[in-house]
């Protein structure tokens, strides 16, 4: 199975700058949300149609994109990449999968389907479809490292306490835990240093959050904005069961 880990934090707060140490050769992003990517030359090493996919549909049929060109639907271009005989992308990056269930949420037969069971069964679907990439991220071939990138929410617990958790579509897909399904949760986090400069920075477990990690597998709570680094810690955890 593959190595699923949720990315949660806020706009602004780091989630697709730290794509940036990634290897390009090795990478693919689906982009649901269509924007550039924030690093300087970012447009050389990734590219449309190549390693770079601008889709936002999750499942289903193929659609003709703004382009004009046929959209492979999110989960579909997935499993693609992960059954491509060649086996050479290690990493797939969704960026942001709150955009892709805004998507459909948007969509023209979701809002249409206004009273009755459909009002309820469209919920359902939006759920299932959410969780379709969630179970997926676990699902693909043993050596792919799947980053789920979402946006999160604050929430006030049984004792009042707040907590950040990643920010959901509908009462269903909250009452599923998205966390729930991921062994690694990160959380980004923006702030000021002690010369009061912005830093920005990977938080992977503490008391005010969902994020989480395995015992071990990083040296220190707070890691530096780079999926590169997380990746060799992730990648040398698990190593004796990913096949090289």
């Amino acid at each position: 199975m593959s190595i699923g880990i949720l990315v949660i934090g806020a706009t602004g707060s780091g989630k697709s700058t730290s794509i940036r140490t990634l290897d390009p050769t090795t990478t693919v992003i689906i982009s649901p949300d269509g924007k550039p990517l924030p690093w300087k030359d970012a447009s050389k090493d990734y590219i449309k149609g190549k390693n770079l996919f601008y889709v936002s549909k999750i499942d289903g049929a193929p659609r003709i994109g703004a382009d004009g060109r046929k959209e492979v639907p999110i989960i579909e271009l997935m499993k693609r990449i992960s059954d491509n005989s060649d086996k050479k992308i290690k990493n797939i990056i969704l960026d942001t999968v709150n955009t892709a269930l805004i998507d459909l949420e948007m969509s023209e037969t979701f809002r249409l389907r206004k009273a009755g069971g459909e009002a309820m069964q469209k919920w359902w679907d939006l759920a299932c479809e959410g969780w379709g990439i969630f179970k997926l991220a676990n699902a693909l071939r043993e050596d792919i490292i799947v980053w789920i990138l979402a946006h999160s929410t604050e929430k006030i617990d049984s004792d009042t306490a707040t907590y950040r958790k990643m920010i959901t579509n509908g009462r269903k897909l909250e009452k599923l835990v998205p966390e729930s399904m991921f062994s690694i949760v990160i959380h980004t986090v923006k702030a000021l240093d002690s010369n009061d400069k912005i830093e920005h920075y990977f938080v992977t477990e503490d008391i005010d959050s969902t994020a989480k990690a395995p015992m071990e597998m990083f040296p220190e709570i707070k890691m530096p904005n780079d999926m590169g680094i997380i990746e060799k810690h992730v990648r040398e955890y698990y190593e004796g069961e990913i096949d090289e």
